[in-house]
């Protein structure tokens, strides 16, 4: 490296350079107007433009107390391509190292104007759209911010306004490498090579530059360097990533297909019903500001979903003429996984809010789309905090979430205390939760919604006293329950329309008080098409996710002999659906939203079926079981197997081959309920072992193979395309098959083929938590719960080279896992014993190297080497990453301190001496270390320290005991390595402090003189021949 020094003298270092500052710019447009190597060493410093640069550079330097300083245009020689290859390769650990980096913003002002102010004009600065800058804003880790006219901050200080434009979470961990490609897609730079070549640091990968080749040909390069060293997951959501801003590609992963369906689902309130809602007390103080809860609760089907989105309609209406905003999210429990999760809740509510405020849509780049829970509710957050409006928000069917979800929901808004945020909730009575407000309301208890039911009676076509006497035995026999009601008069009606109006009477006696006895006689009325209904009811309870019109329908017709599992034209969605009208007897219904899916009327049917019993008593105890469901469901999904393959697939049996979405298309539109069979065949068959063993299935009637390739025809992404036929142990751990695992379980076999590589991991990166208790168990484990729940705890997982994930404790260290490093390591061990001195050596050095203090503590209980091998032990790994606490540990575990970490490093005290570490070494100096050690090309502590100009670090040697005088290394002595390097301050001290040293040992020598004349005092000759007095003190 080359460095120039105060008087613009260059000097060479090969990799331990001294602490230098280093400069952050953009060429002028005429690369002839920056000053260049050549020019430097040539004298020439006419260009007055890049002179002021190094001139700033150098005073910046100086101030902040850096001899050295680099920066590119001067300190590369662009006529040596041999150089300029080099200085690619090493640009971002040239500025990660440095001291500090100062950015250069050349056309900013700080000064204000009548316009703007330079906090506005920062955004528009050119630094922020050029390709090399972008690896120096990442890389360095200290940076100071400068304008032609002034400082004006550090990173620290222009932390939001740099993620607001750049789109990147500075400080926080490295997202995808998909994310990270996406950063520099709208940067620029004057080779189109570069704009790979940039990237190679911020991805962590070498690559040799071939200016030439291309942008085209470097970008492919570069993403093989990636795929090659992480393999092809590192770059699966590289499909999401265009040249859009990172915020719109955000946004477009935050959208679901069911967003609006639950909403759109529920009923319109019937004419001159709910309207009372607005004049209701409790509901008046919340609209007119007075409490941020509002609380709707009622009994299951009351009619609280109708009441609330009447409300949020009205409430949403009439804000577009005032300046606040309506939000909302309906739990649906029938509908798919997003639909009833707060990942899906702060993901709609995070949709709505870009589409109502789109200034804020630069808050979307501190995501990345692998959303999780905490870091969703952050960035909503921030978003709800930064709107200065009105906020209402409406959220129904609040019991449809665990208990424990509730509580953080409702701590969640409750402490968004700065935020004019008002809150409409809607649930059952139960469970119960504490909502902090008084704004309370029981639907079954007020009169008015005892008149909306009476209005809804207004359906049946009755008229005068006959119409008024029904309204009064409904209502008085619905107990407030609107479902009820709605079904009643679909009952009463047909008798209506049949002219048997005097039947209606003696019918509605008939007819049970209460949802679960109504149900019971719809079912229960007449015994045709039994098995028929069975079965509907078992696909909407037991379908893995809920099942669309089509796929609902041919999963009914693979269970008819001569059915036909192949779509035509004669199946219309008219047929479909009137189909499930009838097969379900009127309790089921199709959602009304972008995907439209088979469920229940209402959550309330599916209580009747699951917890009240309904479906014991509707086919009796034998035939009830959750186990007797699947097993059936599991022999329809086997027919529906029997499709054709596209011919590519069977050519290519057990490649990676990846259908085109318009093939996959192709497949499904023909076979409507092939994708539902192949995928969840396997999940139907582990719920009804349960009960039925599977052996056999799996042995003889299910062939692993031919559904490998079956299902590789709808993956939709290279990276989860099976390339081989995995094992059993393997695919029941990405899928959660539990009740499949074979035993053994070969937990820890490794197959390279496979994406994960071994059982063990890919059920922990599955979230697949019952199999990975079958594991565990399997390992002898004695703490499972605390091992799983140990994992459940971390966010998401290190991504490591596909050859280490063949290692499950290496992956459990570097992921700071304690409980799964200890089982993992324990069972390894137990089968080869001869390897425990490498194994503890390796673990112990992987967890230094990242800092993973609990793991390493565990290992040290365990009595693991920590001296490590030839090329340094744990102590210098932890020293080099910066690993305080873990450093502490391993001195307390008195490893050997004195060992060497290889030929540039020596001892630990030489790598802490000469980076200026004084923490370091007074931890290292209490710890017994060798002050006076020499290191592998000579020299001791105090020399490198004094190389380097680390005064701090060389008092502390010195007043260890540090020998001044020691030889060795490529100075005669410390002193010298000082001056030679233009210490001369440290040169000062050192001489000040071997003078001391002089006269205390001079001293020393006087009195043991004189101890000895005066044993000696009869002896003239001896006295004669002192010179006890000529010893003078240093002046």
């Amino acid at each position: 490296m080359r460095l120039l020094n105060s008087s613009y003298n260059f000097c060479d270092y090969d990799d331990s350079p001294p602490p230098y500052a280093i400069l952050s710019h953009t060429w002028s447009e005429k690369n002839e107007e920056e000053l260049t190597y050549q020019d430097l060493k040539d004298g020439i410093t006419t260009t007055t433009k890049s002179l002021t640069k190094l001139n700033l550079c150098r005073d910046w330097a100086n101030e902040a107390g850096f001899e050295y300083f680099w920066i590119d245009t001067c300190c590369i020689d662009k006529r040596n391509d041999a150089e300029i290859n080099y200085a690619i390769r090493s640009m971002w650990r040239w500025y990660l190292e440095a001291g500090v980096c100062f950015v250069y913003l050349s056309d900013l002002s700080k000064k204000r104007t009548r316009d703007t102010d330079w906090r506005d004009a920062l955004k528009d600065c050119r630094w922020f759209t050029r390709g090399w800058t972008l690896q120096e804003l990442i890389a360095s880790r200290r940076i100071e911010f400068y304008a032609r006219d002034g400082h004006i901050g550090s990173r620290k200080d222009l932390l939001p306004a740099l993620k607001s434009i750049t789109g990147i979470n500075l400080g926080q961990p490295a997202p995808s490498h998909a994310t990270r490609l996406s950063w520099v897609t709208k940067r620029a730079t004057k080779r189109p090579e570069d704009k790979a070549y940039c990237m190679l640091g911020i991805c962590d990968v070498s690559l040799d530059p071939r200016y030439g080749e291309g942008g085209d040909s470097a970008w492919r390069r570069l993403q093989d360097a990636i795929t090659h060293r992480y393999g092809t997951i590192a770059l699966e959501a590289q499909s999401t990533v265009t040249n859009d801003d990172h915020s719109a590609t955000v946004l477009e992963a935050l959208k679901f297909d069911a967003l609006e369906t639950r909403r759109n689902t529920i009923s319109k309130a019937t004419a001159r019903t709910c309207k009372w809602i607005l004049s209701h007390p409790a509901c008046a103080k919340w609209l007119n500001l007075q409490r941020k809860f509002f609380w709707i609760k009622g009994k299951p089907g009351a009619g609280k979903s109708v009441l609330i989105k009447y409300l949020d309609q009205h409430v949403t209406r009439n804000l577009r003429k005032s300046n606040a905003i309506g939000i909302h999210f309906y739990f649906n429990a029938r509908g798919e996984q997003l639909e009833k999760s707060f990942v899906g809740l702060y993901r709609s509510l995070l949709v709505q809010l870009m589409d109502l405020v789109p200034e804020l849509m630069h808050e979307l780049n501190a995501l990345d789309i692998q959303f999780d829970l905490s870091q969703l509710q952050s960035v909503l957050t921030s978003v709800i905090l930064a709107i200065d409006k009105q906020i209402w928000l409406f959220v129904d069917a609040l019991d449809e979430c665990r208990e424990g979800d509730i509580r953080d929901l409702i701590d969640f808004l409750d402490g968004l205390q700065d935020a004019k945020l008002y809150v409409c909730l809607a649930s059952r009575h139960y469970p119960f939760v504490k909502v902090p407000t008084d704004l309370q309301l029981s639907l079954e208890e007020v009169d008015q919604h005892k008149q909306d039911l009476s209005t809804y009676v207004e359906k049946l076509d009755l008229e005068g006293e006959e119409l008024a006497q029904m309204q009064r035995q409904i209502v008085a026999k619905a107990n407030g329950i609107f479902l009820w009601v709605v079904l009643v008069v679909k009952i009463l009606q047909k008798d209506v329309e049949r002219g048997r109006f005097h039947a209606m009477h003696s019918r509605l006696q008939e007819i049970p008080v209460g949802l679960p006895d109504l149900f019971k006689t719809i079912i229960l009325r007449d015994d045709e098409h039994k098995e028929e209904f069975l079965l509907c009811l078992r696909w909407i309870l037991y379908a893995r996710r809920p099942l669309t019109l089509k796929e609902w329908y041919f999963a009914m017709m693979s269970g008819v002999d001569d059915g036909c599992l192949e779509w035509h034209e004669g199946v219309t969605d008219n047929r479909m659906e009137t189909f499930l009208l009838s097969a379900s007897k009127g309790l089921a219904e199709l959602s009304k939203g972008k995907t439209t899916t088979a469920q229940f009327i209402h959550e309330s049917v599916r209580d009747f079926l699951i917890r009240q019993g309904g479906f014991e008593e509707i086919c009796g105890s034998h035939e009830s079981s959750e186990s007797i469901a699947h097993e059936q469901l599991k022999q329809h999904c086997l027919q529906g197997l029997a499709f054709s393959l596209p011919r590519q697939l069977e050519q290519k049996r057990m490649s990676k081959h990846l259908l085109t979405e318009e093939e996959r298309s192709s497949l499904t539109a023909r076979y409507p309920f092939a994708e539902y069979a192949t995928t969840y065949v396997l999940h139907h068959a582990d719920q009804a072992a349960i009960t039925f063993p599977q052996a056999y299935f799996l042995a003889y009637v299910l062939t692993l193979g031919d559904w490998v390739n079956r299902v590789n025809a709808f993956q939709k992404s290279k990276p989860v395309v099976y390339s081989a036929t995995p094992s059993l142990s393997y695919l029941c751990a990405e899928r959660n098959l539990a009740w499949l695992v074979p035993r053994p379980t070969e937990a820890m076999s490794p197959d390279k083929q496979q994406r994960y590589v071994t059982p063990l991991i890919a059920a922990a990166i599955h979230s697949s938590w019952q199999v990975l208790k079958v594991f565990l168990n399997d390992m002898n484990v004695p703490n499972i719960e605390e091992t799983i729940l140990e994992l459940k705890s971390k966010a998401r997982f290190v991504t490591l080279p596909k050859a280490l994930l063949e290692i499950p404790w290496l992956w459990a260290v570097e992921n700071d896992l304690v409980h799964l490093t200890h089982h993992t390591l324990m069972f390894v061990l137990e089968r080869h014993p001869a390897a425990k001195k490498r194994t503890y050596v390796n673990a112990v050095a992987t967890a230094s190297r990242g800092g993973h203090e609990k793991v390493m503590q565990m290992l040290l209980n365990l009595r693991a080497d920590v001296d490590g091998n030839m090329y340094g032990n744990a102590l210098h790994r932890a020293l080099k990453e910066g690993h305080g606490d873990v450093l502490q540990m391993l001195l307390d575990a008195e490893g050997e301190l004195d060992t060497w970490g290889g030929y540039e490093t020596g001892t630990a005290l030489h790598s802490a001496s000469k980076y200026g570490r004084a923490k370091v070494v007074q931890m290292l100096l209490d710890a017994g270390a060798n002050v006076n050690a020499q290191g592998p090309r000579g020299g001791t502590a105090l020399q490198w320290a004094s190389e380097n100009g680390h005064e701090e670090v060389v008092e502390l040697l010195l007043s260890a005991g540090a020998d001044i005088d020691a030889p060795g290394g490529e100075y005669v002595n410390a002193l010298a390595a000082a001056s030679n390097n233009g210490h001369e301050k440290l040169a000062q001290m050192l001489l000040a402090q071997r003078e001391k040293m002089e006269f205390q040992r001079g001293q020393k020598e006087t009195k043991l003189r004189i101890d000895y004349l005066i044993s000696h005092a009869d002896r003239k000759e001896v006295w004669q021949s002192s010179n006890v007095c000529e010893h003078k003190s240093p002046k």
